[in-house]
């Protein structure tokens, strides 16, 4: 459940509060909006209330707002019967609040370093860990005396409220941010509203109404037809990722239906652990290839922790599994009508050797021809049979050595190449900000390492690293 607001939809200040939900394909949903000249607790529980009386009593696992407290408060206020929903902070929001507060400071260094051990808190998935990193962080920033305020601001505002924003806190939650609601903002105003200023109410009113029924038959297409979201692709690129991963990092435990998989550089180790065998929910986000989805495997990666998607993990796991087929299971696959239809890791994978790719390609006919037999679906085989049409033309064409020529292909309403204008060459001699930019893998490793050698009060040797110099600006 989302739940954020914005302006500028008419001409009288009146905020548009939009209410939204996370469907089947991990897509964002509009339910409800409220029309209002402000947004507080009294407002919010009215808007509730007539939720609740139309629909009943809503039980979401997560509750995703900006910093405002108001939206949560009223939705506890208003469903009291059921257990209230885990509270969480757009990560945006907060990060911005971060960089906004972190302008007070002149030096330049201690911005960056000071960020960067934001940035680790907000993204450490071990809880453990996470403690230890808060703890000796705040200890650090009040030793200091330019860092004090900054203690004071970050103790009182997130501190308390560290289950909400720390994603060790928030896990399987898939939702980082609320640009859900920020996404269907922005159709609002620039696709329907076409990008202009509304003055009119009730054509707002009226907006939302038909951007509703659109919504309603996007949603019957979807389920009918299905459709490639944003969170099938990314599964589909952690599947290509896992392509290019060598079989032997995927090790069996001791514990049950527990494998380890090392990282392909080998300085890390994560382990998946199956769930189900099927998916207890029927759900549409799961990989094709793979014929496994969210709910059935789990790793202890950020990947899979934070973004609750299909990692790289758990794609290189069941691929170790299909890759032990024989040619006895590929003729057993051609005899069996009902066998299910596995993507063979060997034959996706590129190959420079000839044999390989018509063992490949062999392999493959085989288990299409036994598909082939069971299947009715008149327009499914029509399908297949111009696929295989255009597999022998290819062919036909390589034999006769036909080269055609080099079409340069461009969309039908490509623009022209604008014309060249003049600019400016006087050099602008302002001071440019320094820019927070978030630390790489190999700056997260340095700076936890010392704030947990710190914690246990160990001896640092100061000219190891440059990121040690930065982090002990404020200690």
């Amino acid at each position: 459940m989302c739940v954020d607001s914005t302006h500028g939809t008419n001409g009288y200040d009146f905020l548009l509060i939009t209410v939204v939900v996370i469907d089947d394909y991990g897509e964002g949903f509009p339910v409800a909006w409220c029309i209002s000249n402000r947004e507080d607790q009294n407002i919010m529980l009215s808007f509730f209330q007539e939720i609740k009386k139309r629909v009943g009593t809503l039980t979401p696992k997560w509750f995703m707002s900006d910093l405002a407290e108001q939206f949560y408060t009223a939705w506890v206020a208003t469903f009291t019967t059921v257990e209230p929903p885990n509270k969480l902070l757009c990560i945006w929001h907060v990060d911005r609040a971060w960089r906004e507060n972190l302008k007070q400071f002149s030096n330049d260094q201690l911005k960056v370093t000071l960020y960067h051990n934001l940035r680790i808190l907000l993204e450490e998935v071990d809880t453990h860990k996470f403690e230890l990193l808060l703890e000796q962080t705040i200890k650090s920033l009040r030793k200091s005396s330019v860092t004090c305020s900054f203690a004071d601001y970050f103790d009182s505002y997130y501190v308390k409220r560290k289950m909400q924003w720390a994603a060790c806190y928030r896990k399987k939650s898939f939702i980082t941010t609320n640009m859900y609601v920020e996404a269907f903002h922005k159709v609002l105003k620039y696709v329907y509203l076409k990008g202009k200023v509304n003055k009119r109410l009730d054509v707002c009113i009226g907006t939302l109404l038909k951007l509703a029924r659109d919504k309603g038959f996007e949603r019957l297409i979807k389920l009918e037809k299905g459709k490639n979201s944003e969170r099938i692709k990314m599964i589909n690129v952690r599947h290509q990722s896992s392509m290019k991963l060598p079989l032997h990092l995927v090790q069996k435990t001791d514990e049950f239906l527990t494998w380890e998989v090392k990282s392909a550089d080998g300085n890390n180790s994560y382990h998946v652990v199956q769930q189900n065998d099927i998916c207890p929910y029927n759900c549409y986000v799961k990989c094709t290839d793979c014929n496994v989805c969210i709910h059935m495997y789990s790793c202890d990666c950020p990947d899979s922790l934070i973004r609750a998607t299909i990692c790289k993990h758990v794609h290189l796991l069941v691929q170790s599994f299909s890759s032990s087929i024989s040619i006895e299971t590929l003729n057993e696959a051609v005899r069996s009508p009902i066998l299910p239809l596995q993507r063979i890791r060997e034959s996706s994978q590129a190959t420079d050797d000839p044999k390989q790719c018509q063992e490949n390609i062999h392999n493959n006919l085989m288990v299409l021809s036994g598909h082939v037999k069971t299947i009715s679906n008149i327009q499914l085989l029509q399908q297949i049979n111009t696929m295989v049409k255009s597999a022998l033309n290819l062919i036909k064409a390589k034999e006769v050595n036909i080269n055609m020529p080099k079409v340069k292909h461009q969309p039908s309403n490509t623009l022209i190449q604008p014309q060249r204008r003049f600019f400016s060459t006087k050099k602008k001699r302002s001071r440019a900000n320094v820019r927070l930019a978030k630390p790489t893998d190999k700056e997260k490793l340095v700076i936890t390492e010392l704030l947990v050698k710190k914690s246990q009060n160990k001896f640092i040797p100061m000219q190891q690293n440059i990121y040690c110099e930065l982090i002990f600006l404020y200690l």
